[in-house]
């Protein structure tokens, strides 16, 4: 059965229904869906230039933050992800639980803005948080907040492949090789 017309006074009219399928029928199709990039599990726990960290219980995810990024980097190898492994998990907790909450530990690092890697240790039940804290650079952090700031660093460098090395020289793997993650 096609469209039906109406006849009225010898004119053939079209119903609102024909015209709503000839509408539709002339409509261009529309796009293909983008897929939205994914969202961070968990709660951001560094704040870097162009990452950041989130940690989800003993899961922590890397996400690119800048819309453009320098030309050596590529935006798939800032979004990474893996599982704490049971010592970081400890070191975090040992670490955090020393730390005062009501303390600005901003006021006892030095200038961290000033070096390429700045970042921001967020420790949301803390009252100055986020502190300054360059993940790479050395005295750069509030001496506190230098071992949990080097948990989160040693994530990092699992998450690219790298190590640091704990106290006895040997690699602090942070990140567990066994557990493959998927962001």
């Amino acid at each position: 059965m096609g469209p039906v017309l109406l006849r009225r006074g010898g004119i053939m009219r079209p119903t609102l229904f024909t015209i709503a399928l000839l509408v539709a029928a002339c409509d261009e199709p529309d796009p293909a869906p983008q897929e939205p990039s994914p969202s961070p599990r968990g709660e951001q726990v560094i704040d870097g230039v162009i990452w950041q960290l989130y940690q989800d219980g003993d899961r922590v995810e890397q996400v690119p933050v800048l819309e453009a990024l320098p030309e050596d980097l590529d935006p798939n190898d800032l979004r990474r992800c893996g599982y704490l492994t049971d010592r970081a998990m400890e070191d975090i907790r040992l670490w955090t639980a020393r730390l005062d909450p009501t303390h600005d530990y901003n006021d006892d690092a030095t200038d961290c803005t000033a070096t390429d890697n700045f970042s921001r240790i967020l420790l949301p039940e803390f009252e100055h948080s986020p502190f300054a804290c360059g993940l790479a650079c050395c005295g750069c952090c509030a001496p506190d907040l230098s071992r949990l700031n080097y948990v989160y660093a040693s994530a990092i460098e699992n998450l690219h492949g790298d190590s640091l090395p704990d106290q006895t020289d040997e690699p602090y793997i942070a990140i567990d090789p066994d557990r493959p993650c998927h962001p």
